[in-house]
């Protein structure tokens, strides 16, 4: 999988108001799969991951960049194995 466009994740940043995992989710969703860069099964799989992250008490990222590095090295690398 290829790295996550940095115009779409900042876009991601703008508009989840609620900084957390589920805010995250809430703000994907309400693409409903159109994001430019960002296909609807990336997203789903980004989904999931923060599932996880808040299931298992990870922090949400403080800033743009930290989450930027989340989804591109974390869930890129991640799938990178399959």
């Amino acid at each position: 999988m290829e790295q996550f466009p940095k115009d779409s994740i900042e876009e991601i940043w703008n508009n989840t108001t609620d900084r957390s995992w589920e805010g995250l989710r809430e703000t994907l969703l309400g693409y409903n799969g159109h994001l430019a860069g960002i296909s609807k099964e990336e997203a789903e799989m980004v989904l999931q991951m923060a599932h996880e992250m808040e299931e298992t008490g990870q922090p949400y990222p403080k800033s743009f960049s930290e989450l930027y590095n989340f989804l591109n090295e974390d869930i890129v690398e991640e799938t990178a194995d399959y």
